[in-house]
Protein backbone atom coordinates (compact mmCIF):
# COMPACT_ATOMS: atom_id res chain seq x y z
CA UNK A 1 0.00 0.00 0.00
CA UNK A 2 1.04 3.65 -0.12
CA UNK A 3 3.70 4.74 2.32
CA UNK A 4 5.56 7.88 3.41
CA UNK A 5 8.96 8.32 1.83
CA UNK A 6 10.82 10.87 3.89
CA UNK A 7 11.16 13.23 0.95
CA UNK A 8 10.71 16.93 1.56
CA UNK A 9 7.11 17.28 0.43
CA UNK A 10 7.77 20.70 -1.06
CA UNK A 11 10.32 19.40 -3.53
CA UNK A 12 10.02 16.87 -6.31
CA UNK A 13 13.25 14.96 -7.05
CA UNK A 14 14.39 14.93 -10.63
CA UNK A 15 15.27 11.81 -12.55
CA UNK A 16 13.46 8.81 -13.90
CA UNK A 17 12.03 7.54 -10.61
CA UNK A 18 8.45 8.26 -9.58
CA UNK A 19 8.39 11.01 -7.00
CA UNK A 20 6.57 9.01 -4.38
CA UNK A 21 8.93 6.00 -4.23
CA UNK A 22 12.46 5.75 -2.87
CA UNK A 23 14.86 4.97 -5.76
CA UNK A 24 16.11 1.40 -5.54
CA UNK A 25 19.80 1.07 -4.84
CA UNK A 26 20.05 -2.54 -5.94
CA UNK A 27 21.01 -3.75 -9.38
CA UNK A 28 17.83 -5.78 -9.73
CA UNK A 29 15.84 -5.39 -12.92
CA UNK A 30 12.89 -2.99 -12.65
CA UNK A 31 10.46 -5.85 -13.27
CA UNK A 32 11.94 -7.77 -10.34
CA UNK A 33 11.85 -4.73 -8.04
CA UNK A 34 8.28 -3.69 -8.92
CA UNK A 35 5.65 -3.18 -6.26
CA UNK A 36 3.86 -6.32 -5.19
CA UNK A 37 0.65 -4.51 -4.32
CA UNK A 38 -1.27 -1.60 -5.85
CA UNK A 39 -1.10 1.74 -4.07
CA UNK A 40 -3.90 2.91 -1.80
CA UNK A 41 -5.06 5.47 -4.36
CA UNK A 42 -4.90 2.86 -7.14
CA UNK A 43 -7.21 0.57 -5.15
CA UNK A 44 -9.59 3.48 -4.50
CA UNK A 45 -9.66 4.28 -8.24
CA UNK A 46 -10.43 0.65 -9.07
CA UNK A 47 -13.29 0.56 -6.56
CA UNK A 48 -14.72 3.71 -8.12
CA UNK A 49 -14.64 2.22 -11.62
CA UNK A 50 -16.32 -0.92 -10.34
CA UNK A 51 -19.06 1.12 -8.69
CA UNK A 52 -19.69 2.99 -11.94
CA UNK A 53 -20.13 -0.29 -13.82
CA UNK A 54 -22.62 -1.61 -11.28
CA UNK A 55 -24.66 1.39 -10.22
CA UNK A 56 -24.34 4.44 -12.48
CA UNK A 57 -26.98 3.21 -14.97
CA UNK A 58 -28.90 0.70 -12.84
CA UNK A 59 -31.58 3.08 -11.53
CA UNK A 60 -32.06 6.54 -10.11
CA UNK A 61 -32.14 4.95 -6.67
CA UNK A 62 -28.59 3.60 -7.10
CA UNK A 63 -26.91 6.27 -9.25
CA UNK A 64 -25.84 8.21 -6.15
CA UNK A 65 -23.50 5.38 -5.11
CA UNK A 66 -20.73 5.93 -7.70
CA UNK A 67 -21.06 9.68 -7.19
CA UNK A 68 -20.45 9.22 -3.48
CA UNK A 69 -17.53 6.87 -4.17
CA UNK A 70 -16.15 9.45 -6.61
CA UNK A 71 -16.31 12.16 -3.94
CA UNK A 72 -14.51 9.80 -1.55
CA UNK A 73 -11.84 9.11 -4.16
CA UNK A 74 -11.33 12.83 -4.72
CA UNK A 75 -10.98 13.46 -0.98
CA UNK A 76 -8.48 10.58 -0.69
CA UNK A 77 -6.41 12.05 -3.50
CA UNK A 78 -6.43 15.52 -1.93
CA UNK A 79 -5.57 14.27 1.57
CA UNK A 80 -3.34 11.25 0.91
CA UNK A 81 -1.89 12.18 -2.45
CA UNK A 82 -1.37 15.93 -2.25
CA UNK A 83 -1.09 16.65 1.49
CA UNK A 84 0.47 13.52 3.02
CA UNK A 85 2.48 12.13 0.09
CA UNK A 86 3.31 15.52 -1.40
CA UNK A 87 2.60 14.35 -4.93
CA UNK A 88 2.55 17.25 -7.39
CA UNK A 89 -0.37 17.53 -9.79
CA UNK A 90 0.39 15.79 -13.07
CA UNK A 91 -0.65 16.90 -16.54
CA UNK A 92 -1.04 14.85 -19.69
CA UNK A 93 -1.97 16.12 -23.12
CA UNK A 94 -4.87 13.67 -23.73
CA UNK A 95 -6.57 14.65 -20.45
CA UNK A 96 -5.77 18.34 -20.91
CA UNK A 97 -7.34 18.38 -24.38
CA UNK A 98 -10.41 16.57 -23.08
CA UNK A 99 -10.76 19.26 -20.40
CA UNK A 100 -10.28 21.91 -23.09
CA UNK A 101 -13.08 20.27 -25.08
CA UNK A 102 -15.39 20.67 -22.11
CA UNK A 103 -14.39 24.32 -21.66
CA UNK A 104 -15.18 24.97 -25.31
CA UNK A 105 -18.49 23.12 -24.96
CA UNK A 106 -19.48 25.74 -22.37
CA UNK A 107 -20.00 28.14 -25.29
CA UNK A 108 -23.26 26.25 -25.81
CA UNK A 109 -24.71 28.54 -23.13
CA UNK A 110 -24.85 31.16 -25.87
CA UNK A 111 -26.81 29.14 -28.44
CA UNK A 112 -28.91 26.51 -26.64
CA UNK A 113 -32.69 26.71 -27.06
CA UNK A 114 -33.48 24.88 -23.81
CA UNK A 115 -31.26 25.89 -20.90
CA UNK A 116 -32.59 23.32 -18.42
CA UNK A 117 -31.72 20.36 -20.65
CA UNK A 118 -28.38 21.91 -21.55
CA UNK A 119 -27.49 22.37 -17.87
CA UNK A 120 -28.35 18.75 -17.12
CA UNK A 121 -25.99 17.50 -19.83
CA UNK A 122 -23.38 20.11 -18.88
CA UNK A 123 -23.35 19.00 -15.24
CA UNK A 124 -22.98 15.36 -16.27
CA UNK A 125 -20.03 16.21 -18.51
CA UNK A 126 -18.44 18.33 -15.78
CA UNK A 127 -18.61 15.42 -13.33
CA UNK A 128 -17.06 13.07 -15.90
CA UNK A 129 -14.23 15.50 -16.67
CA UNK A 130 -13.42 16.10 -13.00
CA UNK A 131 -13.41 12.43 -11.99
CA UNK A 132 -11.35 11.55 -15.08
CA UNK A 133 -8.72 14.05 -13.90
CA UNK A 134 -8.79 12.58 -10.37
CA UNK A 135 -8.46 8.96 -11.58
CA UNK A 136 -5.57 10.08 -13.78
CA UNK A 137 -3.81 11.45 -10.70
CA UNK A 138 -4.43 8.30 -8.64
CA UNK A 139 -3.35 5.50 -11.01
CA UNK A 140 0.41 5.17 -11.38
CA UNK A 141 1.95 1.71 -11.26
CA UNK A 142 1.14 -1.35 -13.35
CA UNK A 143 -0.45 -2.95 -10.28
CA UNK A 144 -2.74 0.10 -9.98
CA UNK A 145 -3.81 -0.25 -13.61
CA UNK A 146 -4.28 -4.01 -13.34
CA UNK A 147 -6.37 -3.64 -10.18
CA UNK A 148 -8.67 -1.26 -12.08
CA UNK A 149 -8.96 -3.87 -14.85
CA UNK A 150 -9.60 -6.61 -12.28
CA UNK A 151 -12.33 -4.58 -10.57
CA UNK A 152 -14.05 -3.98 -13.92
CA UNK A 153 -13.74 -7.65 -14.84
CA UNK A 154 -15.28 -8.84 -11.57
CA UNK A 155 -18.29 -6.57 -12.05
CA UNK A 156 -19.19 -8.48 -15.23
CA UNK A 157 -19.78 -11.61 -13.17
CA UNK A 158 -22.07 -9.62 -10.86
CA UNK A 159 -23.94 -8.18 -13.86
CA UNK A 160 -24.58 -11.69 -15.19
CA UNK A 161 -25.71 -12.96 -11.81
CA UNK A 162 -28.15 -10.05 -11.31
CA UNK A 163 -29.66 -10.06 -14.80
CA UNK A 164 -29.29 -13.76 -15.61
CA UNK A 165 -32.88 -14.28 -16.82
CA UNK A 166 -32.74 -11.46 -19.36
CA UNK A 167 -29.19 -12.37 -20.41
CA UNK A 168 -29.89 -16.11 -20.86
CA UNK A 169 -33.06 -15.36 -22.84
CA UNK A 170 -31.18 -12.97 -25.15
CA UNK A 171 -28.23 -15.31 -25.64
CA UNK A 172 -30.64 -18.05 -26.77
CA UNK A 173 -32.51 -15.83 -29.22
CA UNK A 174 -33.32 -17.67 -32.43
CA UNK A 175 -35.49 -15.20 -34.32
CA UNK A 176 -39.07 -14.15 -34.01
CA UNK A 177 -41.82 -11.92 -35.29
CA UNK A 178 -41.27 -8.36 -36.52
CA UNK A 179 -40.30 -6.04 -33.71
CA UNK A 180 -39.15 -8.90 -31.47
CA UNK A 181 -35.45 -8.04 -31.74
CA UNK A 182 -35.52 -5.01 -29.47
CA UNK A 183 -37.46 -6.91 -26.81
CA UNK A 184 -35.19 -9.95 -27.06
CA UNK A 185 -31.93 -8.10 -26.41
CA UNK A 186 -30.75 -8.02 -22.79
CA UNK A 187 -31.92 -4.67 -21.42
CA UNK A 188 -33.05 -5.66 -17.94
CA UNK A 189 -29.59 -5.61 -16.35
CA UNK A 190 -27.61 -3.27 -14.13
CA UNK A 191 -26.51 -1.48 -17.33
CA UNK A 192 -30.20 -0.90 -18.22
CA UNK A 193 -29.47 -0.47 -21.94
CA UNK A 194 -28.39 -3.16 -24.40
CA UNK A 195 -25.92 -0.88 -26.19
CA UNK A 196 -24.36 0.20 -22.90
CA UNK A 197 -24.12 -3.47 -21.97
CA UNK A 198 -22.36 -4.19 -25.27
CA UNK A 199 -19.78 -1.44 -24.80
CA UNK A 200 -19.18 -2.56 -21.22
CA UNK A 201 -18.78 -6.20 -22.25
CA UNK A 202 -16.09 -5.48 -24.85
CA UNK A 203 -14.11 -3.39 -22.36
CA UNK A 204 -14.47 -6.23 -19.84
CA UNK A 205 -12.85 -8.56 -22.37
CA UNK A 206 -10.00 -6.07 -22.83
CA UNK A 207 -9.54 -5.75 -19.07
CA UNK A 208 -9.58 -9.53 -18.67
CA UNK A 209 -6.91 -9.87 -21.34
CA UNK A 210 -4.81 -7.19 -19.58
CA UNK A 211 -5.02 -9.22 -16.33
CA UNK A 212 -4.13 -12.41 -18.18
CA UNK A 213 -1.02 -10.85 -19.73
CA UNK A 214 0.00 -8.56 -16.86
CA UNK A 215 -0.35 -10.59 -13.66
CA UNK A 216 2.13 -13.24 -12.56
CA UNK A 217 -0.29 -14.85 -10.09
CA UNK A 218 -2.19 -17.88 -11.41
CA UNK A 219 -5.27 -16.85 -9.42
CA UNK A 220 -5.32 -13.41 -11.06
CA UNK A 221 -4.90 -14.98 -14.48
CA UNK A 222 -7.87 -17.25 -13.77
CA UNK A 223 -9.98 -14.27 -12.70
CA UNK A 224 -8.97 -12.45 -15.88
CA UNK A 225 -9.96 -15.47 -17.96
CA UNK A 226 -13.34 -15.68 -16.21
CA UNK A 227 -13.91 -11.98 -16.93
CA UNK A 228 -13.18 -12.58 -20.62
CA UNK A 229 -15.65 -15.47 -20.74
CA UNK A 230 -18.28 -13.34 -19.00
CA UNK A 231 -17.62 -10.49 -21.44
CA UNK A 232 -18.07 -12.77 -24.46
CA UNK A 233 -21.36 -14.03 -23.06
CA UNK A 234 -22.55 -10.46 -22.49
CA UNK A 235 -21.62 -9.49 -26.07
CA UNK A 236 -23.91 -12.26 -27.30
CA UNK A 237 -26.73 -11.20 -25.00
CA UNK A 238 -26.49 -7.49 -25.79
CA UNK A 239 -27.10 -7.97 -29.52
CA UNK A 240 -25.18 -4.73 -29.97
CA UNK A 241 -23.62 -4.04 -33.35
CA UNK A 242 -21.38 -1.56 -31.54
CA UNK A 243 -20.06 -4.41 -29.41
CA UNK A 244 -19.49 -6.63 -32.45
CA UNK A 245 -17.50 -3.93 -34.24
CA UNK A 246 -15.55 -3.10 -31.08
CA UNK A 247 -14.67 -6.75 -30.43
CA UNK A 248 -13.43 -7.25 -33.99
CA UNK A 249 -11.44 -3.99 -33.86
CA UNK A 250 -9.86 -4.89 -30.53
CA UNK A 251 -8.86 -8.35 -31.76
CA UNK A 252 -7.23 -6.91 -34.90
CA UNK A 253 -5.43 -4.20 -32.90
CA UNK A 254 -4.13 -6.71 -30.33
CA UNK A 255 -2.75 -8.91 -33.09
CA UNK A 256 -1.11 -5.97 -34.87
CA UNK A 257 0.44 -4.31 -31.82
CA UNK A 258 1.20 -7.34 -29.65
CA UNK A 259 1.16 -10.81 -31.20
CA UNK A 260 2.63 -9.77 -34.57
CA UNK A 261 5.96 -8.72 -33.04
CA UNK A 262 5.94 -10.74 -29.85
CA UNK A 263 8.78 -13.13 -29.07
CA UNK A 264 11.44 -11.45 -31.21
CA UNK A 265 14.82 -13.08 -30.67
CA UNK A 266 13.26 -16.45 -29.79
CA UNK A 267 12.06 -18.35 -32.84
CA UNK A 268 10.01 -20.88 -30.93
CA UNK A 269 8.27 -18.26 -28.79
CA UNK A 270 7.64 -16.02 -31.79
CA UNK A 271 6.09 -18.88 -33.74
CA UNK A 272 3.88 -19.83 -30.79
CA UNK A 273 2.66 -16.27 -30.21
CA UNK A 274 2.10 -15.68 -33.93
CA UNK A 275 -0.06 -18.78 -34.14
CA UNK A 276 -1.89 -17.67 -30.99
CA UNK A 277 -2.51 -14.23 -32.48
CA UNK A 278 -3.90 -15.70 -35.70
CA UNK A 279 -6.03 -18.00 -33.58
CA UNK A 280 -7.44 -14.99 -31.69
CA UNK A 281 -8.32 -13.30 -35.00
CA UNK A 282 -9.92 -16.40 -36.46
CA UNK A 283 -11.74 -17.21 -33.23
CA UNK A 284 -13.13 -13.68 -32.95
CA UNK A 285 -14.33 -13.74 -36.55
CA UNK A 286 -16.05 -17.07 -36.06
CA UNK A 287 -17.57 -16.03 -32.72
CA UNK A 288 -19.02 -12.77 -34.05
CA UNK A 289 -20.44 -14.51 -37.14
CA UNK A 290 -22.28 -17.04 -34.98
CA UNK A 291 -23.83 -14.55 -32.55
CA UNK A 292 -27.65 -14.72 -32.36
CA UNK A 293 -27.98 -11.06 -33.39
CA UNK A 294 -25.22 -11.03 -36.03
CA UNK A 295 -27.83 -10.54 -38.75
CA UNK A 296 -28.28 -6.96 -37.49
CA UNK A 297 -24.68 -6.13 -38.41
CA UNK A 298 -24.73 -8.22 -41.56
CA UNK A 299 -27.73 -6.41 -43.01
CA UNK A 300 -26.16 -2.97 -42.51
CA UNK A 301 -22.86 -4.06 -44.07
CA UNK A 302 -24.26 -5.96 -47.06
CA UNK A 303 -27.55 -4.21 -47.86
CA UNK A 304 -27.37 -0.68 -49.23
CA UNK A 305 -31.01 0.11 -48.48
CA UNK A 306 -30.65 -0.97 -44.84
CA UNK A 307 -27.49 1.10 -44.49
CA UNK A 308 -29.04 4.25 -45.92
CA UNK A 309 -32.03 3.92 -43.59
CA UNK A 310 -29.78 3.53 -40.55
CA UNK A 311 -30.32 6.58 -38.27
CA UNK A 312 -26.57 6.98 -37.61
CA UNK A 313 -25.97 7.22 -41.35
CA UNK A 314 -28.72 9.81 -41.86
CA UNK A 315 -27.74 11.82 -38.76
CA UNK A 316 -24.13 12.06 -39.87
CA UNK A 317 -25.05 14.02 -42.98
CA UNK A 318 -27.47 16.17 -41.00
CA UNK A 319 -24.62 17.01 -38.61
CA UNK A 320 -22.54 18.16 -41.59
CA UNK A 321 -25.38 20.51 -42.53
CA UNK A 322 -25.35 21.87 -38.97
CA UNK A 323 -21.60 22.50 -39.16
CA UNK A 324 -22.03 24.32 -42.47
CA UNK A 325 -24.50 26.69 -40.78
CA UNK A 326 -22.87 26.86 -37.31
CA UNK A 327 -19.17 26.00 -37.79
CA UNK A 328 -17.82 27.62 -34.60
CA UNK A 329 -20.03 26.74 -31.63
CA UNK A 330 -22.58 24.36 -33.14
CA UNK A 331 -25.98 24.00 -31.47
CA UNK A 332 -24.73 23.42 -27.92
CA UNK A 333 -24.64 20.18 -25.95
CA UNK A 334 -27.71 18.16 -26.87
CA UNK A 335 -28.62 20.67 -29.58
CA UNK A 336 -29.12 18.04 -32.28
CA UNK A 337 -31.87 16.43 -30.20
CA UNK A 338 -33.38 19.72 -29.05
CA UNK A 339 -33.74 20.92 -32.64
CA UNK A 340 -35.49 17.62 -33.50
CA UNK A 341 -32.95 16.87 -36.22
CA UNK A 342 -33.16 13.29 -35.04
CA UNK A 343 -36.44 11.73 -33.96
CA UNK A 344 -37.26 8.47 -32.22
CA UNK A 345 -40.31 6.34 -32.96
CA UNK A 346 -42.31 8.45 -30.53
CA UNK A 347 -41.30 11.67 -32.37
CA UNK A 348 -39.09 12.63 -29.44
CA UNK A 349 -35.75 14.30 -30.06
CA UNK A 350 -32.88 11.88 -30.57
CA UNK A 351 -29.12 12.45 -30.44
CA UNK A 352 -26.83 11.40 -33.28
CA UNK A 353 -25.58 8.06 -31.89
CA UNK A 354 -22.03 8.94 -32.97
CA UNK A 355 -19.26 10.85 -31.20
CA UNK A 356 -18.13 12.23 -34.58
CA UNK A 357 -21.44 13.76 -35.59
CA UNK A 358 -22.38 14.71 -32.01
CA UNK A 359 -19.20 16.74 -31.42
CA UNK A 360 -19.59 18.40 -34.83
CA UNK A 361 -23.21 19.38 -34.31
CA UNK A 362 -22.93 20.26 -30.60
CA UNK A 363 -19.58 22.08 -30.41
CA UNK A 364 -18.63 22.90 -33.99
CA UNK A 365 -15.28 22.33 -35.65
CA UNK A 366 -13.21 23.57 -32.64
CA UNK A 367 -14.96 21.15 -30.28
CA UNK A 368 -14.52 18.29 -32.73
CA UNK A 369 -10.82 19.13 -33.07
CA UNK A 370 -10.27 19.26 -29.30
CA UNK A 371 -12.14 16.03 -28.59
CA UNK A 372 -10.45 13.98 -31.27
CA UNK A 373 -7.21 15.81 -30.61
CA UNK A 374 -7.28 14.18 -27.17
CA UNK A 375 -7.65 10.77 -28.85
CA UNK A 376 -4.74 11.52 -31.18
CA UNK A 377 -2.63 12.71 -28.24
CA UNK A 378 -3.30 9.46 -26.41
CA UNK A 379 -2.30 7.46 -29.48
CA UNK A 380 0.98 9.38 -29.65
CA UNK A 381 1.55 8.90 -25.91
CA UNK A 382 1.07 5.14 -26.23
CA UNK A 383 3.32 4.97 -29.28
CA UNK A 384 6.06 6.89 -27.48
CA UNK A 385 5.73 4.67 -24.40
CA UNK A 386 6.02 1.50 -26.50
CA UNK A 387 9.45 2.65 -27.67
CA UNK A 388 10.86 2.77 -24.13
CA UNK A 389 12.94 -0.04 -22.64
CA UNK A 390 10.01 -1.51 -20.74
CA UNK A 391 9.80 -4.80 -18.84
CA UNK A 392 7.83 -7.34 -20.86
CA UNK A 393 4.73 -7.25 -18.67
CA UNK A 394 4.56 -3.45 -18.81
CA UNK A 395 4.97 -3.56 -22.57
CA UNK A 396 2.16 -6.12 -22.84
CA UNK A 397 -0.08 -3.84 -20.75
CA UNK A 398 0.76 -0.85 -22.96
CA UNK A 399 -0.08 -2.89 -26.06
CA UNK A 400 -3.42 -3.78 -24.49
CA UNK A 401 -4.09 -0.09 -23.83
CA UNK A 402 -3.40 0.59 -27.51
CA UNK A 403 -6.00 -2.05 -28.43
CA UNK A 404 -8.47 -0.45 -25.99
CA UNK A 405 -7.88 2.95 -27.62
CA UNK A 406 -8.75 1.51 -31.03
CA UNK A 407 -11.84 -0.09 -29.53
CA UNK A 408 -12.80 3.35 -28.19
CA UNK A 409 -12.31 4.93 -31.62
CA UNK A 410 -14.50 2.24 -33.18
CA UNK A 411 -17.16 2.84 -30.54
CA UNK A 412 -17.03 6.57 -31.27
CA UNK A 413 -18.22 6.00 -34.84
CA UNK A 414 -21.52 4.49 -33.66
CA UNK A 415 -21.92 5.73 -30.05
CA UNK A 416 -21.79 9.01 -28.14
CA UNK A 417 -18.98 8.79 -25.59
CA UNK A 418 -18.13 12.36 -24.57
CA UNK A 419 -20.34 12.13 -21.48
CA UNK A 420 -19.68 8.46 -20.71
CA UNK A 421 -19.30 7.99 -16.94
CA UNK A 422 -17.27 4.79 -17.29
CA UNK A 423 -15.14 5.03 -20.42
CA UNK A 424 -13.42 8.35 -19.83
CA UNK A 425 -12.42 7.70 -16.19
CA UNK A 426 -11.00 4.37 -17.38
CA UNK A 427 -9.02 6.17 -20.09
CA UNK A 428 -7.82 8.50 -17.32
CA UNK A 429 -6.49 5.44 -15.47
CA UNK A 430 -4.70 4.33 -18.64
CA UNK A 431 -3.10 7.77 -19.06
CA UNK A 432 -1.97 7.79 -15.43
CA UNK A 433 -0.15 4.49 -15.91
CA UNK A 434 1.39 5.62 -19.22
CA UNK A 435 2.71 8.82 -17.62
CA UNK A 436 4.23 6.77 -14.79
CA UNK A 437 6.06 4.59 -17.32
CA UNK A 438 7.39 7.64 -19.13
CA UNK A 439 8.63 9.08 -15.85
CA UNK A 440 10.17 5.78 -14.77
CA UNK A 441 11.79 4.74 -18.06
CA UNK A 442 11.85 7.95 -20.08
CA UNK A 443 15.57 8.52 -19.49
CA UNK A 444 16.65 5.02 -20.47
CA UNK A 445 17.92 4.23 -23.93
CA UNK A 446 15.16 3.12 -26.31
CA UNK A 447 15.16 -0.50 -27.33
CA UNK A 448 13.41 -2.61 -29.98
CA UNK A 449 9.84 -3.62 -29.27
CA UNK A 450 9.44 -6.45 -26.75
CA UNK A 451 13.02 -6.22 -25.49
CA UNK A 452 13.19 -6.61 -21.71
CA UNK A 453 15.16 -4.10 -19.68
CA UNK A 454 17.71 -5.84 -17.43
CA UNK A 455 19.11 -2.77 -15.74
CA UNK A 456 17.64 -0.07 -13.50
CA UNK A 457 16.78 3.39 -14.86
CA UNK A 458 19.71 5.80 -14.66
CA UNK A 459 19.27 8.83 -12.44
CA UNK A 460 20.50 12.16 -13.71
Amino acid sequence: MTHLTGYNTTLMPTGAYPYYEVPAQSTAAPEEAERRMPTFLGVAAGLFLGSVCLASSASEQLSWIPQLVGVGLSVCWLVVGLMIMGQPIRWSRPITLYMAYFIWACTGFLVTIEMEYFLTMWKTTLKVVLITFVVFQCVRTRKDFLFCCLAIGITSIIVIAEGRESIVRAAQYAGGERGAVAKARASETLLSNANHLGIFSVLVIGCGMACLMGYKSLLMKILGSLAMIAGLYLVAASGSRTAMVGLATGSAALYFYHFRKAGQGNLGRKLFLTVMGIGVLAGTTYYVSTLPFFFRLQSVVTEKDAREKEPRYVYFFKSLEVVAEHPVVGLGIGGFSLHRLGKSYGSLGQYTHSSISETLSATGLPGFGLYYGSQLAMFLLIRRTRKLALPKRDLAAVNMIMAILWITLAFGVVAVLMYDRFLWPFLGACCGYLCYLNQMYGHTAPSPAYAVATYPPVRR
